[in-house]
């Protein structure tokens, strides 16, 4: 497997803040469910972040609508623009283009069933209506360096215990992360060579 970055020349002379959110479940859709999520931040003046999804209701989807909802709240104490990757379609399609639509039918989908996550997906709208972040679709587990630096902090955040995650994200730096990096790459170049 090839390993990209995503570089576009005005993301490097600009004062934006480049992030890939990711959300990570262990036993998804069962009530013994343990969900996270992970931030990585290209920026290396920022600390990347993960941690363990607060709440009862533990979902991968959930997970990714939470370190979204993160990322925009510190890019408005940063006052820099955000530019948002993530491999979750959820995440972007519905929170935009749906979220007044379900709203005035009282958080009901075309089908009659209640829209799940209510809760992040207000937050979220209106983070995103706030700040007008750029978002952008990639493709999971396709080589893209930020995106598998997200996913594997946020299958840290999901492993980590619930009586530890109450203090909020876990911070790492760039450079704590490269060791960990090494082998992460390391670990899914062998893989794929296998495949």
């Amino acid at each position: 497997m090839r390993y990209y970055v995503v570089v576009n020349e005005r993301f490097l002379y600009s004062n934006v803040i480049v992030a890939y959110a990711d959300g990570s479940c262990f036993r998804n859709g069962r009530s013994d469910a343990r969900a996270g999520y992970g931030i990585y931040f290209e920026n290396p003046e920022l600390k990347s972040r993960y941690g363990r999804l607060p709440g009862s209701s533990q979902t991968s989807n959930r997970g990714e609508l939470f370190a979204i909802l993160n990322e925009c709240e510190l890019a408005r104490k940063d006052q820099r623009q955000l530019v948002v990757f993530t491999d979750c379609r959820c995440a972007l399609k519905p929170v935009l283009k749906r979220m007044p639509l379900w709203q005035s039918k009282g958080w009901g989908n075309n089908k009659g069933k209640k829209v799940g996550d209510q809760d992040l997906v207000m937050q979220l709208y209106h983070g995103l209506i706030l700040l007008k972040p750029e978002l952008h679709w990639v493709r999971g587990h396709s080589g893209i360096m930020g995106n598998e630096v997200a996913d594997h902090l946020a299958k840290q955040g999901a492993d980590l215990d619930p009586k530890i995650s109450a203090r909020g994200s876990e911070e790492i730096t760039q450079a704590a992360l490269l060791p960990e990096l090494h082998d992460l790459f390391r670990q899914l170049t062998i893989s794929a060579k296998r495949a």
